[in-house]
């Protein structure tokens, strides 16, 4: 499926969107466009998504570090790579948004949109995050700790602040960030205080972040990763998402499934992964109660035994697939399916297919009832 993106964003977005600039990195790689509409007050960025061998090392850093650098003991872990990677372009992409706005002051009457595909995706959620918390500051890059010096501690003292207060910077009247193909960034502790700031905050009136929506095409494999691991070399890393979930698919009739207004659970989302191997649907907690069942009737010694014998033959010839057997040692039948589908897609190619930009947009105009080869039927 091909598109002329350049056609297409002419077409569909503001009429007076203008490129501002293209910043890149070249030691890490990490790219972003800025753009501006002076009638709308809008700036968006879009950050670059995996395309080049150093992007591949980027994305393939999993170990975890501090999403504050320089706190000890922080509960909340990012992914080495992608904050290293914006570390690289932060302040200076910061410089260019302030001065896209008319200088740093005048950006609490422009409206902020952060996007990106894949790697370009994890880069956005991590700027939305830094931006909306901390405020917009061009004198930094992403949050760092330092202990005060004694004369800090003095000034402080004379002018009766409190320690730890640090400069905030200002609010843009919107921050929205939308992602498509975005693997996930941080672990539980870090991915609850980015959904925390979706909340309306008490000083501002509104929340920090005015959306954020994390769109996945179908069976993208790489919007399921990081898996969180427990292994004894390096520890626990746990990864989980932010916002909330937009699942498209090409396939006819199949529509979206949105978090929050779907039913049931998120299919992105691991969800449980242990469960108590008695907890009824598992092979071992439907035996103990057909065996409960049974010795709970009025009949003999004899036709309890042989009812339970009965029940449990009956419960393990119907168990279903390996994955139920997963159950017997604790570990979550959905999960374990959700896993083994992960496992099928690799093998087969389509968790890596579905990856794809041209395969995003064929999605899109599925869901929207066109071709998705940008025409008018696909708008």
């Amino acid at each position: 499926v091909g598109c002329d993106w350049g056609g297409l964003c002419e077409e569909k977005v503001l009429e007076d969107l203008e490129q501002i600039c293209y910043l890149e990195n070249f030691v890490t790689g990490c790219t972003a466009g800025l753009y501006r509409s002076s009638e709308s007050k809008t700036v968006v960025v879009a950050f670059r998504g995996t395309c080049e061998p150093k992007d591949l090392i980027v994305d393939g850093n999993v170990l975890q570090t501090d999403w504050v650098e320089g706190v000890k003991e922080s509960e909340e872990k990012v992914h080495t790579g992608f904050r290293t990677s914006l570390e690289s372009v932060c302040m200076k992409l910061k410089w260019l948004i302030g001065e896209a706005c008319g200088g740093e002051k005048e950006i609490e009457g422009w409206n902020l949109k952060i996007t990106g595909h894949s790697l370009g995706g994890a880069l956005a959620i991590l700027f939305c995050r830094d931006v909306a918390e901390e405020g917009f500051d061009c004198g930094r890059g992403l949050p760092q700790y330092s202990e005060e010096s004694a004369l800090s501690k003095l000034g402080n003292f004379l002018t009766n602040k409190k320690q730890g207060d640090k400069k905030r910077g200002r609010h843009f009247k919107t921050c929205e960030v939308y992602t498509f193909g975005s693997p996930r960034v941080g672990n539980g502790a870090f991915c609850d205080s980015f959904d925390s700031l979706l909340l309306k905050d008490s000083k501002l009136g509104r929340p920090k972040i005015s959306a954020a929506w994390r769109v996945v095409n179908n069976k993208d494999v790489v919007a399921r990763l990081p898996r969180t691991v427990d292994g004894l070399i390096f520890g626990k890393i746990g990864y989980e998402h932010v916002g909330r979930t937009v699942l498209i698919s090409g396939e006819e009739g199949e529509g979206a499934w949105i978090e929050g207004v779907s039913e049931g659970a998120c299919p992105v989302r691991d969800g449980v992964i242990f469960s108590s191997p008695l907890t009824t649907g598992n092979v071992l907690g439907d035996v103990v109660s057909i065996v409960a069942r049974s010795a709970s009737t009025s009949e003999k010694i004899t036709e309890k035994l042989n009812s339970a014998i009965d029940g449990v033959t009956g419960r393990v010839n119907n168990i279903n697939s390996v994955m139920e057997l997963a159950s017997l040692v604790g570990i979550d039948v959905g999960y374990a399916e959700r896993e083994a589908r992960i496992m099928e897609s690799l093998v087969k190619g389509e968790g890596l297919a579905d990856h794809m930009e041209p395969e995003y947009w064929r999605a899109f105009g599925g869901v929207l009832g066109g071709e998705g080869n940008g025409d008018e039927s696909s708008e």
